[in-house]
């Protein structure tokens, strides 16, 4: 894996922020490896994770030039960081589920 996606899924968990992997590295995890050129990490936007979000995106020396940390609170953001086949992709939100069901079902 690259080492940028190891040294921002670190910074998520030492901050204690709840996210998961999905796309094509979550596909490759349950057996549909896929080509792809970026990690997709979906953070739970509740406020308080927002706070562990921004936290470790700030370790992670990312680029939040215009972002704030409540923007990481709000619905539908999708925030990348790099470009492929090195990209980082922060969402918010997935369409046709919510983050607590999805958290619920994760697998380690």
């Amino acid at each position: 894996m690259n080492p940028d996606y190891l040294d921002i899924l670190s910074e998520l968990s030492a901050a204690g922020a709840e996210f998961l992997v999905v796309g094509a590295y979550a596909l490759a995890i349950h057996g549909l490896p896929r080509a792809t050129g970026d990690i997709d990490i979906w953070v739970n936007p509740s406020p308080e994770n927002a706070r562990r979000t921004w936290s470790a995106l700030v370790r992670f020396n990312a680029p939040l030039h215009d972002l704030v940390e409540t923007d990481f609170s709000t619905q539908g953001l999708i925030f990348q960081i790099g470009v492929a086949p090195r990209r980082i992709d922060i969402l918010t939100s997935i369409e046709g589920v919510g983050f607590a069901e999805a958290w619920a079902d994760r697998t380690s």
